[in-house]
């Protein structure tokens, strides 16, 4: 049984990065970082799963699929398996990750894979660099986006990093077959958005599932049209901002509540 503590995949992906003194997201080389810890990246076809980690003695081989394209999820990735290596490794072991090991989204069930995404989300976006740049301007997949192209991540992994770390009320909502397929929302969002829930016929996203193009812009919708948890006013409004990705049949939504929400 591997032993695992909740925040110790963050504090050693820390001790890395100030280790080799990295101080801005171009210097977070994935492949040189694990090159010097005696772990090569290689890349092949893998049956079932997004990566793979063989260790023997102190050093080890990282195996990526070869038909994962976005860059962004290869250094998730390797990063996830760098993260087995320093964190569960024994002298002699392996690890074979699936597509749902692999992912940022956070879990309460403390586990070597979650340990191994949150040591990724941590090096490839350290907190001492991302969080800073999460208050210079008002919510936005916008600036999420921009955020994705400096640290060579996913916008999701991206935007789950903002999420945490934004000193702004919002939540990322991502939708399937007119459904929420998960959400996650900041500290003080005040609201539930429930897997599973319905897209009401109101909210921006819904279009897309009704074969309409989306804006790409923040437009403003009544609240009810995405807390059916909790008591909200019936005239009161957020901001929504929500971008199809027809490849994957989904929506990526950012909801904002302003300082006006409450009253």
């Amino acid at each position: 049984m591997v032993y695992v503590d909740r925040g110790v995949g963050a504090r050693r992906a820390r001790s890395i990065i100030h280790e080799y003194r990295i101080r801005t997201p171009k210097e977070i080389d994935v492949e040189g970082i694990a090159a010097l810890k005696n772990v090569c990246v290689r890349e092949d076809i893998l049956e079932g799963c997004e990566g793979r980690l063989v260790r023997k003695g102190n050093c080890g081989i990282i195996t990526v699929n070869t038909n994962t394209r976005e860059v962004g999820k290869k250094r998730f990735t390797i990063g996830h398996e760098l993260g087995h290596f320093e964190l569960h490794g024994k002298k002699n072991s392996s690890f074979i990750c699936s597509k749902k090991d692999v992912q940022p989204l956070g879990s309460f069930n403390v586990s070597p894979e979650t340990e191994a995404n949150e040591f990724a989300a941590e090096l490839l976006m350290p907190e001492d660099m991302f969080k800073p740049q999460c208050a210079q301007t008002s919510p936005s997949l916008n600036h999420i986006q921009s955020l994705a192209y400096d640290f060579q991540t996913t916008l999701t992994a991206t935007a789950l990093r903002y999420i945490q770390y934004c000193p702004y009320r919002c939540a990322i909502v991502v939708s399937k077959e007119n459904k929420i397929k998960w959400a996650k929302e900041s500290e003080d969002f005040g609201y539930r958005l429930e897997s599973g829930q319905k897209l009401h016929p109101d909210s921006w996203a819904t279009d897309f599932f009704q074969g309409e193009d989306l804006t790409r812009e923040m437009q403003t919708v009544l609240a009810r049209s995405w807390f059916q948890y909790g008591r909200v006013s019936s005239t009161a409004c957020l901001s929504e901002q929500s971008w199809s990705f027809p490849n994957y049949g989904e929506v990526l939504t950012l909801l904002f509540l302003d300082d006006s929400f409450d009253e």
